[in-house]
């Protein structure tokens, strides 16, 4: 997993208006959840370019006044107008716990059905997985030399070593559809 480095300050009020104040000056609220007790601190907005907008999952190290956590995160919040990240929540992880986290599917090979004109049509983006942070990839790689025309790729057929995949098992990560021109083509030969 790719590792980021944030630092914060302790926030002092909650609330609306504190919230408010701290956003005007460029500077976002979050939280660590922890089993001993949640840390709210703050932290420069440009500072979670690379951590929020990104398809990829970190392991955050926050330096919050000298108190360091290992952190995901776990939920962020934006301006429904502007887009701009309003709330970021972290969850603590632990070398010795398994955790819950969302990591990026990386298609690998050519599919036999793309060779002959289909179109790779990726329904999933992101798998849920529980597994020992150490044994967390930074990616699944998803394998689809085999996929023909019309043929799918399912969450059943993904298998990680150390590494449960939360997602039903028969939902579709990946089709290779087949272009109307082929289809055409086929019908009238």
């Amino acid at each position: 997993m790719k590792e980021a480095k944030l630092l914060g300050k302790k926030r002092e009020e909650f609330g609306k208006g504190p919230s408010y104040r701290l956003r005007t000056k460029g500077l976002i609220p979050c939280t660590i959840t922890r089993k001993d007790g949640n840390v709210n601190f703050y932290s420069f907005i440009n500072d979670f370019n690379d951590i929020i907008f990104t398809p990829e999952t970190y392991l955050v190290n926050i330096d919050v006044e000298g108190e360091n956590y290992k952190a995901i995160v776990q939920e962020r919040q934006f301006n429904s107008l502007s887009d701009e990240v309003t709330h970021v929540d972290f969850l603590e992880v632990s070398e010795d716990k398994p955790i819950k986290c969302e990591l990026p599917i990386k298609f690998v090979g050519k599919s036999k059905g793309v060779a002959v004109g289909g179109k790779l049509a990726a329904s999933m983006r992101r798998l849920k997985v529980k597994g020992m942070l150490k044994d967390l990839p930074e990616a699944i790689e998803v394998n689809i030399t085999h996929l023909d025309l019309g043929k799918s790729i399912k969450v059943r057929e993904v298998k990680l070593e150390g590494i449960e995949i939360l997602n039903p098992a028969a939902l579709p990560i990946a089709t290779i559809e087949i272009p109307r021109a082929l289809k055409s083509a086929a019908s009238k030969g």
